[in-house]
């Protein structure tokens, strides 16, 4: 009984069928531009069989094989010369750079981020940086602004956007801010330094706006370094020095319901121009149904002409050792 029941057993062979990983990290050791051969294989490369990856070619493959992929660069690669808008909308990206003083990308921005970030790098470029949606982080890189440029970092949409240990540096004739951000969104930018930009602002913040630990020196030519349109603006420990605006420094708009500054220093300021009932060389507040909040700060060197003042506030005020001298 026992051998007839082990004679009807049939046994098939194991096959064993070939499993592909994907590469969840590609490192880019090839300045070129021409994109991957095959994207989508989880092989980084331009010419197949030579594992030559360019950042054309990683941004292929992230985006073909979507999900969370982090691009990163031999040290051999140092400076890359695209010229062109890369597109990382199609996957999580990290884009993890040496250091921003060891590798430098000339380009024309890389489209929308969105949970995405970047590293590490200096980027200079001829056209809009980015367009900053949910989620994207920009850390320990140093952005140039072209001249004439229409779009530099636009933050769209609901979700938070944060910048940090970073340099922006601004150009001359730039008809838009540095940084602009859409209703709703929340913007922040932590230990960083926004300079040298010209004819317009640095924020200018539709959304909730955080500055932390940051400095806004030798801006020159805008109505204001940050201009809030917002439901709240909070700046802390931050420095302001040698700004040269035409309304405020700091200006929230009468769509401001709070703004709540601490730890911070306003200092060699000017107002030039703008209009001599309102404007203040410091601190603009315009909303009369909100609150300004100033605490541990001090307000000194700032030039006001028309004896207009340092700071004008038409909503209520709450100052708690604040010191204005040699103003």
């Amino acid at each position: 009984m026992f051998r007839a029941v082990l004679n009807q057993i049939k046994i098939f062979p194991l096959i064993l069928m070939p499993c592909f990983a994907q590469a969840a990290t590609f490192t880019v050791n090839d300045s070129g531009i021409v994109g991957d051969a095959n994207p989508g294989d989880g092989i980084c490369e331009i010419t197949a069989a030579t594992g030559d990856c360019s950042l054309a070619a990683a941004i292929d493959e992230a985006n073909a094989l979507g999900g969370a992929r982090t691009i990163n660069f031999d040290a051999s690669v140092s400076l890359i010369i695209p010229l062109v808008a890369y597109d990382l909308s199609s996957a999580d990206i990290t884009i993890q750079g040496p250091g921003r003083d060891l590798l430098t990308l000339l380009a024309n921005g890389f489209g929308i981020l969105e949970n995405d970030s970047i590293s590490g790098i200096t980027l200079i470029h001829g056209g809009g940086v980015a367009t900053l949606a949910n989620n994207a982080t920009i850390s320990d890189s140093k952005i140039y602004i072209p001249a004439n440029s229409t779009s530099v970092l636009v933050k769209n949409g609901t979700g938070s956007t944060t910048i940090d240990s970073s340099e922006l540096i601004g150009s001359s004739s730039s008809p838009a801010a540095m940084i602009t951000t859409d209703v709703g969104g929340t913007l922040i930018v932590s230990n960083s330094t926004l300079r040298d930009h010209t004819d317009s602002s640095a924020i200018v913040a539709n959304g909730t706006l955080t500055v932390n630990n940051s400095t806004f020196t030798n801006n020159r030519g805008g109505a204001s370094v940050i201009q809030g349109n917002t439901s709240a603006v909070v700046i802390a420990g931050s420095h302001f020095t040698n700004n040269v605006v035409s309304t405020a420094t700091v200006h929230a708009t009468s769509n401001t319901a709070s703004m709540d500054l601490s730890g911070s220093v306003f200092a060699d300021n000017a107002l030039s121009g703008g209009n001599v009932n309102v404007d203040a060389a410091a601190i603009y507040f315009a909303s009369n149904a909100g609150t300004l909040t100033l605490s541990r700060s001090l307000f000194t060197g700032n030039i006001s002409p028309d004896a207009r003042g340092i700071i004008y506030s038409e909503g209520t005020d709450v100052f708690t050792n604040v010191t204005i001298s040699d103003n």
